[in-house]
């Protein structure tokens, strides 16, 4: 198997997605969004059945798992760290999310459930692992 390489502007659109396969190697630049974890994706999901309008825009969005530690400075909201984390934990909301927000790149470590791959499937979405 040949190694491929792409450089991916973000957010990423669905042909970009689609031009994926599995065990190619990319580069990112651009903007993500990154999730603050399990309530946030509860809560995402509370938007999207009326619960409240979502806190900005994410629509197309792409989206890390990550794991982050801040804390407030002298000049402001200051994040010391941000690492990977497990996707897997997020199964139960990926679906809807993905489907509803048209998120077509989600990234994290672990994977994601079958329910996850077929919607990114549907949507010519794209998971990336660290």
């Amino acid at each position: 198997m040949t190694l491929r390489t792409h450089r991916l502007t973000f957010p990423l659109d669905e042909a970009a997605a689609r031009s994926l396969r599995a065990g190619d190697q990319v580069i990112i630049d651009g903007e993500i969004v990154v999730t603050a974890g399990l309530p946030t994706h509860q809560r995402l999901v509370g938007c999207l059945e009326g619960k409240e309008p979502l806190p900005m825009a994410l629509e197309g969005a792409s989206v890390f798992h990550l794991g982050s530690y801040s804390r407030e400075g002298p000049s402001g909201f200051e994040v010391l760290y941000i690492n990977p984390t497990t996707s897997t934990r997020f199964n139960p909301w990926m679906p809807r999310l993905v489907e509803s927000l048209r998120w077509h790149a989600v990234g994290g470590k672990g994977g994601l459930d079958a329910a996850c791959a077929q919607a990114l499937a549907r949507t010519g979405s794209v998971y990336l692992s660290f």
